[in-house]
């Protein structure tokens, strides 16, 4: 290891110095696995690597080469067009099924009821049997909500029952949690 050596410093601990391949100037290092990688990929000072950057035209010609092709907004917006009404093929369904957590039953999939979920049928047929209004005001328009009875985080073996649900609107929904301290 040519132009390399030890010095000593203070309270004992050895340093490790080489010098700068660009200018000569001393770079001090505390291990001397430091010091070796130093030499194997042949740091430069601060200095000198900041005047040794990549230049502008360098980074065009690697730029150039970067992989990976990205569409162009108008070739993306026709891509997603071309697809508009198509079905997907069940093996993209399995797949998508499989990515987003699912089982990738196919026949589960292709069943409209099972496949609209257990919470959102459980919700349909709770407003269907109160008549779409809030069992409280009556209101049938605004927004409404299946409110668990007997609460969801307390009670998990009743959480998938009809008659453990009841319809109401927004702001009874509210009032009932606000009393009930459900919030």
């Amino acid at each position: 290891m040519n132009n390399c050596s030890i010095i000593s410093v203070q309270e004992g601990v050895q340093m490790h110095t080489k010098n700068c391949p660009v200018c000569g100037k001393e770079q001090s290092y505390s291990t001397r696995s430091n010091l070796t990688r130093a030499i194997r990929k042949n740091y430069k000072c601060g200095s000198c690597a900041v005047s040794l950057t990549m230049t502008e035209e360098r980074r065009k010609l690697l730029s150039d080469k970067v992989t990976g092709f990205k569409h162009s907004d108008e070739a993306r917006r026709k891509i997603g067009e071309s697809r508009l009404g198509k079905p997907r093929t069940d093996e993209t369904r399995i797949k998508l099924s499989l990515a987003y957590g699912g089982d990738g039953d196919l026949d589960r999939l292709n069943n409209p009821i099972t496949r609209q979920g257990p919470l959102k049928r459980l919700r349909t047929e709770c407003l269907e049997r109160d008549n779409n209004a809030c069992v409280y005001c009556g209101k049938h328009d605004g927004e409404l909500h299946a409110h668990h009875i007997l609460s969801w985080a307390k009670h998990e073996a009743h959480r998938l029952l009809l008659n453990n649900l009841i319809t109401l609107c927004k702001p009874c929904h509210i009032e009932e949690h606000r009393i009930n301290g459900n919030i």
